[in-house]
């Protein structure tokens, strides 16, 4: 039976360096969004609640769904089969990872829809049970309003991926370094070396 999985290792570095580019990406439209006119969330708000709404739970299904149960992986990989269980300074930072990372990023991700629900709800004309709110009132009065607490939300789960992100990779690339790196390839069993059964 192999001992490590130099692919797993392999793999696992590109979604790292995935996750690193995601991040720098993130972190520069939510700059963009508080220090620019028209920022990112006003693109995103231009297309009305419809995108809010649809962006917010796109983003609840990723980030709650899919990218914690995918951590949730990662996490086990490393205590489990590196063998690396966390503590210390790295314990904390994985709790950083799952509150603000996954709970704030989350609660976001719901406002969003919400919000956009809301506002298009409003926008629906009068005759099919809306608001018949024209395009300047929902965004000034629904969307709106949103926008800066959004902004905060996403600052919190950015630190809190941030977090993860550094105490997994540390420990993970510990790991890698200490079993040859990424480009050596794992030995070839010896002769005498019968599987057992």
């Amino acid at each position: 039976m192999a001992e490590r999985s130099i692919w797993a290792d392999r793999f696992l570095a590109a979604c790292l360096i995935e996750g690193a580019v995601a991040f720098a990406g993130m972190g520069y439209l939510l700059f963009l969004s508080v220090a620019t006119t028209p920022g990112p969330a006003r693109v995103v708000a231009g297309g009305g609640g419809g995108t809010w709404f649809t962006v917010g739970l796109i983003g609840f299904a990723l980030i709650c769904v899919l990218g914690c149960g995918l951590s949730a992986l990662f996490y086990h990989y490393i205590e489990v089969t590196k063998g690396l269980p966390y503590s210390g300074w790295r314990n904390l930072f994985a709790w950083g990872h799952l509150i603000a990372g996954v709970g704030v990023s989350s609660a976001g991700s719901l406002l969003a829809a919400w919000g956009g629900l809301n506002a298009g709800i409003a926008a629906l004309p009068v005759s099919s049970g809306g608001g018949g709110r024209d395009f300047a009132y929902v965004h000034v009065n629904i969307l709106g309003p949103l926008v800066l607490p959004l902004a905060i939300i996403m600052g919190i789960g950015l630190a809190g991926f941030l977090a993860g992100g550094v105490a997994y990779f540390t420990a993970w690339w510990g790991a890698v370094k200490k079993e040859g790196g990424l480009l050596r390839k794992r030995a070839a069993p010896k002769a005498d070396d019968k599987p057992s059964d």
